[in-house]
């Protein structure tokens, strides 16, 4: 039995690219549950985008060292989550990095030269997990620190992802995909006889595949400095920085 035609929708969001694709043989109701799913995704943008002033977080973020903000409660899931992660990785993964996405230009003001090891040092004052204040009954959130600030552009797509799969879920559909900045969930399977969804991953610097993962009910997710990256005095640096050091990771590409 075939699973029916398919349903593909991309558009802009969460500074990214977002694509959802569901299949069924009731396209009206594929539709619906994509339209859904899309939505599902806009809420997170407006509790959780950096990219927006009136985002619950950017709401956090301006009132860093003065106050705390309430905010709903998967806002703190999240940031729980994150702070959590940051802990356990001694700071490696740390929703803390924004100072540091600004100093190097990724938000903001363009630059054209390396930041000074004093601006980097300025910016690690505000950096760090533990200015993170998560109170969970009183439902806010807050930084200790000012000019502190979360971005949790990470694992905020991947929250984003699992939101819109719920969506589909709850719309009826048993098989599609959610694509958000290379943060994929695959349902189901796209047909009878497949075992998953083909999903690739390619090579930060070629563009060619490098592993295709067969995936069914689960998902796969990169980040790299392949496509967000500028130039800073001559060196390219990308947005993967090391919130230890204040300064790009090293090491591989994606």
């Amino acid at each position: 039995m075939s699973i029916g035609r398919v349903t593909s929708v991309e558009r802009p969001g969460l500074g990214t690219w977002i694509r959802i694709v569901a299949r069924g043989d009731d396209p009206a109701r594929a539709e619906r549950a994509v339209e859904r799913a899309f939505d599902a995704i806009a809420l997170v943008d407006r509790q959780m985008s950096v990219h927006r002033a009136d985002s619950q977080l950017a709401r956090v973020n301006r009132a860093a060292g003065i106050e705390q903000v309430q905010v709903d409660d998967a806002v703190l899931e999240v940031v729980g989550r994150a702070r959590e992660r940051a802990e356990r990785s001694g700071g490696v993964y740390d929703p803390t990095v924004l100072p540091l996405m600004r100093l190097y230009g990724f938000y903001g003001a363009r630059r054209d030269g390396f930041p000074t090891d004093g601006e980097i040092a300025n910016a690690l004052d505000a950096v760090g997990w533990r200015h993170v204040i998560v109170d969970r009954e009183a439902r806010t959130l807050g930084l200790a620190r000012r000019g502190a600030g979360i971005d949790l552009g990470s694992i905020g797509k991947g929250w984003a992802v699992d939101q819109a799969v719920a969506a589909l879920r709850a719309g009826g559909i048993t098989s599609g995909l959610v694509d958000v900045g290379r943060n994929v969930y695959a349902l189901g399977t796209p047909g009878d006889r497949a075992s998953g969804w083909p999903v690739g991953v390619v090579h930060p610097a070629t563009g060619a595949i490098e592993r295709v993962f067969m995936l069914r009910d689960q998902a796969v997710a990169t980040s790299g400095n392949a496509e967000q990256h500028h130039r800073l005095a001559g060196v390219q640096v990308g947005h993967l920085l090391d919130a230890r050091r204040g300064r790009p990771a090293d090491g591989p590409l994606s």
